[in-house]
């Protein structure tokens, strides 16, 4: 069987190199969270290759958007992201089954289940 011809899209390569980047994750912790090896990684963001469905989904919901906004650059809503932190600058980290979070995307990963989040400082 021939193998499937691959989609091209150099847009959704920048917003997805931005993405990680914005996260600070290199492209090896990336990978590994996404369970893909990093070449496939350059791949997507270097050759404007388009990953599965499937992996689009847990690429999406690692990096906290929505499908939609990772494959068109438009929230569902049609309201672009910026890709910005609505949260500020947090900086605690978070341990999970071996994975270390920043909190930041921990409610990113968590508002991607469909959960809205509210943070609430004390005082």
């Amino acid at each position: 069987m021939p193998k499937a011809k691959s989609k091209h899209d150099p847009e959704f390569s920048g917003r997805l190199k931005q993405l990680r980047e914005q996260r600070s994750m290199n492209v090896a912790k990336f990978a590994k969270l996404i369970k893909v090896s990093p070449a496939a990684i350059w791949h997507w963001e270097n050759k404007g290759t388009v990953p599965r469905n499937g992996t689009v989904d847990a690429i999406a919901e690692v990096l906290g958007v929505s499908r939609s906004y990772l494959q068109t650059g438009k929230q569902s809503n049609g309201e672009a992201h910026n890709g910005e932190t609505r949260y500020g600058e947090i900086r605690g980290r978070v341990r999970s089954a071996g994975t270390e979070l920043s909190l930041e995307e921990l409610v990113r990963a968590i508002e991607a289940k469909g959960f809205e989040v509210f943070i609430k400082t004390r005082g």
